[in-house]
């Protein structure tokens, strides 16, 4: 409203600068959560592709009728709307591991409300507000809300609505937030680089290398990956950090996967990686076997033979080149431990957090143990 009462243009990209730098400073941890990551996405991307394509639409808007022009509005609406959904896909894809494939149906229904209905009540609401007389413009605006929301959930429960994919890595979400602005700010015809990048980053959750184990923090949800790359849960594994999993991995609940390889009480798993009995599990792939207890009575036997040995309590002595235990896991967090020939490659939420002031002593866990020439403890 300022720029457009200085006769400024009141859409460019150093007022998204100006407003990014502004809410930096007033919640500079909020630059690492969705709201702002999605919001200044779409609204960067918005602005660099009506800059190229509006003088083209005010040619020909010029040479129509008032049903060009409406025809018109509706692909305006339904061009922003794929510009905002493709620069914010990447965004969600990182945060939530979703991919929604209505946006473009529910976007033509919001957009007009808050256009026409939302944003003019709210404005009214502001000069009321002095007077302390924005209760019914607060309470109108409430129903475009809602209308809004109804809109989200109607859409959101339509068949195939979402997919869900592996989480995205930090460089792969640093790489296609590089591409897009360089592919939003230049004007040459070097700005097409950009695309590179975001080539890249879009790719790299296909090629990132996925854990074979996924221990909770207190050693009693479990995960082991079949041969078929799909997680199978422990019966211990249905509270946050099981969901998390979940997620993370690209599923919303196991069941939903075809083929799904269920953790064994007792017995072999399809894939033939998982064997249990009723003191644990020993967990076979990359020439590895890692011992999953549920007992301290298996110790003596599996830490004999096993590379690595993961148990709730304490390890009471355990010689394997690998253990953790419950102290292990108490000091470092959850673990990830990934297989191969060369090797266990584990990593911890202390170690990617790091030494801090703040946190608890001890030396972080991480890197890889080969062939049990290197402890674990």
């Amino acid at each position: 409203m300022g720029a457009v009462v200085a006769d400024r243009s009141p859409i460019s990209m150093r007022l998204v600068a100006f407003a990014g730098i502004v809410t930096v400073l007033y919640d500079p941890e909020g630059m690492l959560g969705p709201s702002f990551q999605m919001s200044f996405a779409a609204v960067v991307a918005l602005i660099a592709a009506f800059e190229r394509f509006t003088p083209w639409a005010v040619s020909r808007r010029r040479e129509m009728g008032w049903l060009g022009k409406g025809v018109m509005a509706l692909g305006g609406i339904a061009f922003s709307s794929v510009v905002a959904t493709v620069a914010t896909t990447p965004y969600g894809l990182y945060h939530f591991q979703q991919v929604a494939f209505y946006g473009v149906l529910s976007n033509m229904v919001a957009i007009p409300i808050t256009t026409v209905w939302i944003m003019p009540f709210s404005l009214l609401s502001y000069l009321l507000l002095p007077f302390g007389l924005e209760g019914p413009a607060v309470t109108a605006m409430s129903w475009g809300v809602r209308l809004v929301i109804e809109t989200a959930e109607r859409t959101a429960a339509l068949p195939g609505a979402t997919a869900f994919l592996p989480a995205m890595p930090d460089a792969a979400i640093a790489a296609v937030t590089l591409g897009g602005l360089w592919l939003a700010i230049w004007t040459g015809r070097w700005r097409w680089l950009g695309l590179v990048a975001l080539a890249g980053g879009l790719v790299a959750p296909a090629a990132a290398l996925r854990p074979d184990i996924l221990v909770s923090e207190d050693g009693k949800p479990m995960a082991v990956r079949g041969a078929e790359g799909i997680l199978s849960l422990s019966t211990a594994s249905d509270g946050r950090a099981a969901n998390t999993w979940r997620r993370r991995d690209g599923m919303e609940k196991p069941e939903e996967k075809a083929g799904q390889d269920v953790w064994p009480l007792v017995g072999v798993s399809l894939d033939g990686r998982l064997r249990c009995d009723a003191l644990g599990c020993l967990y076979r792939a990359q020439g590895k076997t890692v011992a999953l207890l549920r007992q301290p009575d298996a110790l003596t036997e599996d830490c004999a033979v096993a590379d690595a040995v993961v148990i709730a309590t304490p390890s009471r002595g355990c010689r394997a080149p690998l253990v953790i235990d419950r102290w292990q896991l108490r000091r470092e967090g959850a673990h990830t431990l990934t297989l191969s020939d060369k090797g266990i490659r584990v990593e911890t939420v202390r170690g990617q957090r790091g030494d801090r002031p703040w946190t608890m002593g001890g030396r972080t866990m991480g890197g890889t143990l080969s062939d049990g020439k290197t402890g674990g403890r």
